[in-house]
């Protein structure tokens, strides 16, 4: 399952909660009938959440989430999303690829 799969899935708490917690657990799981965390086998079937490439990106579209939020919306952010003086190429960047991550859970 894709990253924006999940969040499509589980929603952006579930995500959240994948992303701070997955990267220090040596073996974690993520029960995706009880929506919770184990440790070891698992004893349903359930998402291994311990694959780094899964966490970073998963990471990635809650960090973009974060950011889209906190300007307000999808439809503010898109209203921002061009270069200005007050934002820098970077900025401009990051805010362009928050859209287009935010838009791919939806």
């Amino acid at each position: 399952m894709k990253p924006d799969e999940f969040v499509k899935k589980y929603g952006w708490e579930v995500a959240k909660e994948i992303s701070k917690k997955g990267l220090t657990m040596k073996s974690a799981y993520f029960d995706t009938q009880k929506h919770e965390f184990f440790n070891g086998t698992p004893v349903r079937v359930g998402i291994d959440v311990k694959r780094v490439d899964f966490i970073n990106n998963l990471k990635r579209l809650v960090e973009s989430h974060e950011l889209v939020d906190s300007l307000g919306g999808l439809d503010e952010a898109k209203k921002r999303c061009y270069p200005t003086k007050h934002l820098t190429m970077d900025s401009f960047y990051k805010l362009k690829q928050a859209v287009v991550d935010v838009e791919s859970c939806q």
